[in-house]
């Protein structure tokens, strides 16, 4: 049967401290690297983190050319049947309220373009009270809210 998933409750979200406890309700939180140091350095580590990081970019003068959703969820199709890109199964993306598609690597379901903005909503369907996870490229986002809720 396996281990029982957390809901996607408030309740249920992933603290930093119980993540770093090895406690989280999350299946997919917890240790993953370990570094053990066995012998002092050969020379003192003289490495510095600067007072001041590489600030984010002022995207206010960079237009707004398209505003995407999407929803993360179950019940996905396949509209491609390519072997080498194409994945069978049954989690999928929805694309701007589109048809709910497993994943292939051909795919583009959205191509920003360098000068211009798109603003990306992503949305967890939580079916049966699962939480999932997603990712992005690194695209030089900028993260303007971010809620563990369910939504209706």
């Amino acid at each position: 049967m396996g281990p029982s998933r957390p809901s996607c409750s408030s309740a249920a979200t992933a603290s930093l401290s119980s993540s770093a406890s090895g406690n989280s309700p999350d299946l997919c939180v917890g240790k993953f690297l370990e570094f053990r140091i066995v012998r002092d350095p050969a020379q003192p580590d003289i490495s510095q983190v600067p007072n001041v990081l590489i600030p984010n970019p002022d995207l206010s003068q960079v237009p707004v050319v398209a505003q995407r959703t999407f929803e993360f969820g179950r019940g996905a199709n396949q509209n491609q049947n390519d072997p080498v890109t194409s994945f069978f199964g049954p989690w999928g993306v929805k694309t701007d309220g589109g048809a709910m598609l497993a994943a292939d690597f051909g795919r583009i379901s959205a191509g920003p373009s360098a000068g211009k903005r798109d603003i990306w909503t992503l949305r967890n369907a939580g079916y049966n009270g699962f939480c999932g996870s997603c990712s992005t490229p690194f695209i030089e986002p900028e993260t303007s809210k971010f809620s563990s809720q369910l939504s209706a």
